[in-house]
């Protein structure tokens, strides 16, 4: 191909300038081609000039002619390959980006010159690329530039690439990849950018694409693709054993394989009521017919044609596709109807013709038989039984259940060398029920849709497996011929695994305790060296997790004890599934712990296992297990506790897996609460929690969480608990900051007074900090007001306290009066300088005089007044009688332009004394979204060995916690009468019904306190 023109270079010969976004937009010359070429080769070294030439090609990508100059290079024969795979990658990249650029992404733009250039070229690649991957990635780019460039349409090159196969035979392959990557692109989702004005909307193009792919792409393509399958069976006549891969019969397969791929998108996406063509209807019916002689030449060939045989397994795997698309969309269901079932009739018999063990397929064909499993799930999940039933006779599902259990869904002879080879996986898999697309668990899922499906499937599976089980037996334990012993025992676990699958189906019918005690107990009991009846027993202990909720008291005896004793088997496998049994009884609702007499020795076998386990599935299984038992048996874990902690310590510095440590800190969160004295733990929290604070992705909540537990469970704060609370500072995400502030208040509950004040001034920057953050909800704001508040209540110095939280004070006041907290969190906040004001009057003035020297009182005026219009909402009467305290209290501050509020707030205290006198005290503390509500309690109970005893032993500590109704009654009987004294003027338009309230109130509150005594 003769090189593209590039922009004239006038620039004299020499060392390129250096590249910096400076250079965005200018041309490239053709004396920039060697440097373009070094750049691209600079970048595929991986040396210390790597990131650099990265960068260099990224400026180069900056520029106009860049391109062009890609271009030239990947159609340059003499550059090396990788240099012209590169070019090609950059070329696509290019192409995507700055052909038709989103302009809120990209500022640069390909220049109208350019493309105009490269318009003309573009298809010349199906003649002049060779190499396919470098083919389908220029074909990526011209369906990128044909979606979206008025001069070079997407309507244009399909009909460009229609008369290519009209006239040239020898291209056909390479358009139709190319085809087959432009209607991949056309068909998907986004095809669209709705934002370019120039473009038709998504419904216009939606109705531009169905009209010329049903007018002129489906009858096109439809006859193209019989008139290769004539070819093909023609071609197929005249094969030999030792046909060669470059024969014509293999293009012709590759053409057909793209032609069902255009034409299954076609008929997808393309198709509706409307067409009445009738081709897509004929493109389905030849497909079926096409796909049924092509599995029957591949039933018949003779052994030795494998690369014909491997071709055919590809047509068919590519054949199921359309149909497999057709079952998910309801409205294509309905129009291909009859198509589903004929289709549906074909993987039937192929699945029950076919044999997955044996060799002489390649994985192409296990595809295909997957792809007919799934034809078939889909069929039985999302179609009336009644379009399929009649395919279904007794006898055809009798025959599907079979094969599915003796052929798909049981155990090769190949796959048992797993156990010794790979036990671990192979368990952890077993018991995971991963359904990872292969044959056996694709098979697996078919085989329990069908049991939802037909009626009696599950009573012809129960009597079929036991008459299997029973025939079999005899065999099993002829060890005189070891071929059919190895073919019954493998029977017999594909049997086991059938029951374990069907539990739920079975489960009705089957009387579980006769069959585990007349049969399952006696194959663990057996003990035999053939590693197949390992499989067996292996088998037998995961059915019975299965059915462990028809396990009555006798049956979980006897299988605990003999689980305990096979766990000193030499085989890894079997003791990790009894260790995984026992953990599904563990973990059942009906366990016992009282009932499980085997605790000491389960744990000693555990310990033993635990470092012979590497893999991370199976070790994360193992912890899984040991979380349950702490849960459900902490007590017998004590004599191991030293063990266990070393071998934790020792995990958690070897393995590097998060999920591990993650593992790790949750079994420590809830040992944590099984045990009485917790500090034997605290090395190990702190270790985890100091590693977990720097490991947000994987570690760091529940490292959080594990903090929050210690400092809970804890009786005294010990000093490497106090060492950790470096870490609890403004570094951490704001997404934890509800948790640092509950671990902040365990602090204060847990330290006290010398806590506070050691630590008072980074206290109060925290604080602070978490306020001024903009992603807090109503429980960050109640934990701050809250915090704030035991800092008063706790502080032998509120002075000292004030002083150092007075810039967090002045934010709030700040907040509030520009009306930037919600109202639903105001409550809290005033709750929290009612505090304030109760603790020190003069602070509560000090923080507005802060605000403004001059003009303070109408800001303390605005404040009240939207205290006022909340302090109703709040319903905990102890907090009720601090607001009472508290306006008593601003009211000694003697500030004139608060007098005015004196009814309203006399109001609001005689509203509370009515209700303290009516209702009996209840206290409620809490933290955060946890309120917990109780009677007054006996002081000399309280002993502070867990946060919720301290929580009652702060309340204890709160003045108002002892401010009964009469010495409230005293103080709001004071305020009224020195302020009615002080201001007759304005104390004379105080309703009397409201002094009426008040003296009524006066004398039933003085006439209880007289009988109490």
């Amino acid at each position: 191909m003769q090189p593209l023109p590039l922009a004239n270079d006038n620039n004299s010969h020499g060392p390129p300038p250096p590249r910096t976004r400076d250079h965005a937009g200018k041309w490239i010359t053709e004396s920039d081609y060697s440097y373009i070429v070094s750049i691209l080769h600079k970048s595929l070294i991986p040396d210390e000039h790597r990131v650099q030439a990265e960068a260099d090609v990224f400026q180069a990508s900056l520029r106009h002619g860049y391109v062009s100059m890609l271009w030239q290079i990947l159609h340059n024969q003499h550059e090396k390959h990788t240099v012209r795979m590169l070019a090609a990658t950059e070329f696509k990249n290019a192409v995507v980006r700055y052909w038709n650029p989103v302009k809120e992404m990209n500022h640069f733009a390909i220049s109208e010159q350019e493309k105009s250039r490269l318009r003309p070229h573009l298809l010349s690649i199906i003649h002049s690329i060779s190499d396919e991957v470098m083919f389908k990635l220029l074909s990526v780019s011209i369906v990128s530039i044909a979606k979206g460039d008025r001069a070079c349409s997407w309507q244009q090159l399909i009909l460009e690439l229609l008369d290519m196969l009209d006239k040239d035979a020898s291209v056909h392959l390479k358009v139709l990849m190319l085809f087959n990557q432009l209607y991949r692109q056309l068909t998907s989702k986004l095809v669209v950018r709705s934002s370019e004005r120039s473009r038709p909307t998504v419904d216009e193009f939606s109705r531009d694409l169905r009209q010329l792919s049903t007018t002129r792409v489906l009858p096109f393509l439809t006859h193209f693709f019989q008139f290769y399958l004539r070819a093909f069976f023609n071609e197929l006549s005249s094969v030999t054993p030792s046909i060669s891969e470059d024969h014509s019969l293999f293009s012709i397969a590759r053409i057909l394989s793209n032609c069902i791929k255009i034409l299954h998108r076609l008929v997808i996406r393309c198709c509706d009521e409307s067409n009445t063509s009738q081709m897509d209807e004929l493109f389905l019916k030849t497909l079926l017919t096409f796909s049924k002689d092509v599995a029957k030449y591949h039933h018949d060939l003779p052994v030795g044609h494998y690369p014909l045989k491997f071709v055919m397994e590809r047509l068919l795997y590519v054949s199921m596709k359309p149909i497999l698309r057709i079952l998910v969309v309801p409205a294509l269901q309905r129009r291909y109807s009859k198509h589903v079932i004929d289709f549906s009739s074909f993987c039937l018999y192929e699945i029950l013709r076919y044999d997955p063990h044996s060799t002489a397929h390649s994985p192409k064909m296990d595809a295909f038989i997957v792809r007919c499993m799934c034809i078939l799930n889909d069929l039985f999940l999302l179609c009336d039984p009644k379009v399929y039933m009649h395919l279904f006779s007794h006898d055809v599902i009798a025959s599907f259940l079979e094969k599915l259990i003796l052929c798909y869904m049981k155990i090769s002879q190949a796959a048992c060398s797993t156990i010794d080879d790979l036990p671990e996986e192979y368990i952890t898999s077993l018991w995971e029920d991963d359904w990872t697309g292969s044959l056996k668990t694709t098979a697996e899922t078919i085989y329990l849709q069908a049991l939802d499906v037909f009626p009696n499937a599950s009573s012809f599976v129960q009597h079929f497996i036991e008459r299997l089980l029973n025939e079999t037996y005899e065999q099993s334990m002829n060890m005189s011929n070891p071929d059919a012993c190895q073919h019954a025992m493998l029977t017999r676990a594909a049997c086991y695994n059938a029951m374990g699958w069907s539990w739920t189906a079975l489960n009705l019918n089957l009387k579980f305790k006769d069959w585990y005690m007349n049969q399952l107990r006696h194959e663990l009991s057996f003990s035999h060296s053939h590693r197949v009846h390992l499989v067996i027993q292996i088998k037998i202990l995961w059915l019975c997790g299965k059915w462990v909720n028809d396990f009555d008291q006798e049956c979980r005896q006897d299988l605990y004890d003999r689980c305990v004793s096979l766990m000193g088997s030499s085989s890894l496998a079997l003791v990790l599934s009894c260790v995984f049994t026992l953990n599904d009884f563990i973990h059942d609702q009906q366990f016992v712990s009282s009932d499980f007499h085997h605790a000491h020795a389960f744990l000693e076998h555990l310990l033993l296992l635990l470092p012979r386990v590497h893999d991370e599935s199976c070790l994360l299984k193992m912890l899984s297990l040991l979380g349950n038992v702490l849960k459900k048996m902490n007590h017998a874990m004590d004599p191991f506790m030293s063990a266990f902690l070393s071998f934790f310590e020792k995990l958690w510095y070897i393995n590097r897996s998060m999920l591990i440590k993650r593992s790790i800190v949750e079994i420590t969160s809830i040992w944590l609460q099984a045990l009485s004295d917790t500090s034997v733990l605290h090395d190990l929290i702190i270790m985890m929690v100091s590693f977990a604070a720097r490991e947000e992705v994987y570690l760091m909540e529940v490292g959080l969480e594990l903090w929050q537990s210690a400092l809970h469970c804890s009786s005294l704060l010990t000093p490497g608990l106090s060492s950790l609370f470096s870490i609890l500072s403004s570094s951490l995400p704001s997404t934890y900051h509800e948790k640092v502030l509950k671990i902040l208040y365990s602090y204060l509950l847990l330290g006290g007074f010398p806590f506070i004040e050691h630590h008072l001034s980074d206290i109060a920057s925290l604080l602070l900090f978490i306020l001024k953050s903009n992603s807090l909800d109503p429980p960050h704001y109640l934990s701050l007001s809250h915090i704030v508040e035991s800092c008063l209540l706790v502080n032998a110095n509120p002075s000292l306290c004030i002083h150092a939280l007075s810039d967090f004070f002045r934010h709030v006041v700040l907040l509030m009066l520009n009306d930037r907290l919600p109202s639903s969190v105001l409550p809290f906040f005033f709750t929290m300088f009612a505090r304030l004001l109760f603790v020190s009057p003069e602070s509560f003035l000090f923080v507005f005089q802060s605000i403004d020297s001059v003009h303070f009182e109408p800001a303390v005026v605005r404040f009240l007044r939207s205290w006022l219009s909340v302090v109703h909402d709040v319903s905990n009467s102890h907090h009720l009688k601090l607001h009472a305290l508290a306006f008593i209290s601003l009211f000694s501050l003697s500030l004139p332009s608060t007098f005015s509020f004196f009814v309203s707030i006399l109001s609001f205290l005689v509203s509370v004394l009515s209700d303290i006198e009516q209702s009996n005290p209840v206290v409620m503390i809490g933290m955060g979204n946890h309120i917990i509500s109780a009677p007054p309690f006996d002081m000399s109970s309280i002993t502070g060995k867990n946060e919720f005893e301290r929580k009652q032993l702060l309340l204890s500590c709160d003045p108002i916690f002892h401010v009964s109704s009469s010495s409230l009654l005293h103080s709001i009987s004071s305020f009224v009468s020195s302020f009615s004294s002080s201001h007759p003027s304005i104390f004379s338009s105080t309703p009397s019904s409201l002094l009426d309230s008040l003296h009524r109130l006066g004398s039933s509150i003085s006439s209880s306190s007289s009988s109490s005594s």
